[in-house]
């Protein structure tokens, strides 16, 4: 994938994580985080696609996702 395309996909994911922080706290849950991947349709990814994922994600002790480092993430497990 290209580096454009990277940006563009990573783009996308934080806009789509954005819309889930309603307290604009720079992180989301895992059920915000779901709703926002299955939201991503370019993406492609199956539900078990999604909760691997979200399985391999880095989270703190509250389930929460960190969205700028959650969407490298994505993009990388996209991009293999």
């Amino acid at each position: 994938m290209m580096d454009s395309q990277i940006e563009e996909l990573e783009a996308l994911i934080l806009k789509e994580f954005i819309q889930e922080d309603l307290h604009h706290s720079g992180e989301i849950n895992v059920r915000q985080a779901e709703k926002a991947l299955h939201r991503c349709k370019a993406l492609n990814l199956t539900p078990f696609q999604i909760h691997t994922l979200l399985g391999l994600s880095d989270c703190d002790k509250h389930s929460n996702f960190d969205y700028k480092e959650f969407a490298k993430v994505c993009v990388d497990f996209i991009n293999d």
